[in-house]
């Protein structure tokens, strides 16, 4: 796993509801234009002008993505579980 943003956020797991309060953020810029370097780096949501955040509810297991537009979050792509990685 390579470095990424910390994205702090109230946002819930679009399948089951239950509330993920981080995200690993990529490809992060700010509302200046500056790209954000992927380091560990603590980040508003307000504060991100377009780049995408991610995580893996640990409720059920899906893998569910954001992208960013304007410190807004778009309509969110979620991924099912593979079986294999949870009997691991």
């Amino acid at each position: 796993m390579g470095l990424y943003n910390y994205i702090k956020t109230k946002t819930e797991c679009p399948n089951c509801h239950t509330r993920i309060d981080g995200w690993q953020g990529k490809m992060l810029v700010d509302k200046l234009g500056y790209h954000l370097l992927d380091g560990f780096m603590k980040v508003k949501l307000g504060d991100i002008k377009f780049g995408e955040m991610h995580n893996v509810c640990k409720n059920c297991h899906y893998f569910v993505k954001y992208r960013i537009r304007n410190g807004s979050l778009g309509k969110p792509k979620i991924e099912k579980p593979v079986k294999s990685r949870l009997s691991k």
